[in-house]
């Protein structure tokens, strides 16, 4: 008889994910109505125009809500529907991301790190001037506004790290500070780059003699870190908890898989 050669079938590739946290509790009855309608204002008016042009009027105007109302669950007014509308976008970069995934499932890790990158470039191009205005909100990591650690680059990051070694079991170890710290150098550059077109992207030429694009420079960059991302990712004990930090008391957020 013949023998049939064994070959090893590939890994599944996990799309692990972190949930967001609500950015700040409601404050009275209609606190979280107002909450959403706000946010969603500001979401729509940070796409139209730059942020420095809106005011709170603005905002409360298109909410249909009293200023007062905004300013009692916004108490910092613009910064802080800045900080509430990088979470809700950071949401919406994952739906996205899992229509990507699942319209064109990725077979390697590159291919999932591309995925994500995707998401961020496309929810970029289809809100206007949205990610140029959350640009600086997202890249703070500190201060009094939580979208750092709520929904902003912190969890991106994170992201990144896991899409880096979504063909790692939990026995095998898929997540460290070290890589969540590059996916986070991963995110910023990302977002950057979808904010706007980088100057570099002139100087740059092809053999065609084409400059790339945003898109094009984002998937150099995940490429070219990848290596290291496994590297930290490899040999590592499993750590289905991430420990987040806020302000002074310290919460646990499961993964889960979506």
């Amino acid at each position: 008889g013949t023998m049939k050669s064994k070959t090893a079938l590939p890994k599944v590739l996990r799309r692990m994910v972190l949930p967001t946290s609500p950015w700040r509790e409601p404050r009275g009855a209609r606190g979280a109505a107002v909450m959403e309608v706000v946010t969603a204002a500001g979401l729509e008016l940070f796409a139209e125009k730059p942020s420095r042009q809106v005011t709170v009027v603005d905002i409360a105007k298109r909410a249909s809500v009293a200023r007062a109302s905004m300013l009692l669950q916004f108490p910092d007014g613009i910064s802080d529907v800045l900080a509430a509308a990088v979470n809700v976008e950071y949401e919406r970069i994952l739906d996205v991301e899992k229509q990507l995934w699942d319209r064109k499932p990725p077979k390697t890790v590159l291919d999932a790190m591309y995925r994500l990158v995707e998401a961020i470039h496309s929810r970029a191009v289809a809100t206007g001037n949205l990610y140029a205005n959350l640009l600086s909100e997202a890249l703070q990591t500190s201060g009094p506004h939580r979208g750092h650690v709520d929904g902003a680059f912190g969890l991106l990051g994170t992201m990144f790290a896991f899409r880096a070694g979504a063909d790692l079991g939990d026995n095998e170890g898929w997540v460290s500070s070290n890589s969540i710290a590059l996916g986070e150098a991963l995110a910023r550059s990302t977002w950057s780059a979808s904010a706007s077109d980088w100057a570099v992207s002139g100087l740059m030429k092809y053999k065609d003699g084409t400059a790339p694009s945003a898109l094009s420079l984002s998937y150099v960059i995940a490429e070219a870190l990848l290596p290291r991302l496994r590297e930290y990712a490899r040999d590592l004990p499993p750590k289905p908890i991430v420990e987040v930090k806020q302000r002074t008391t310290n919460r646990q957020r499961r993964v889960s898989s979506r």
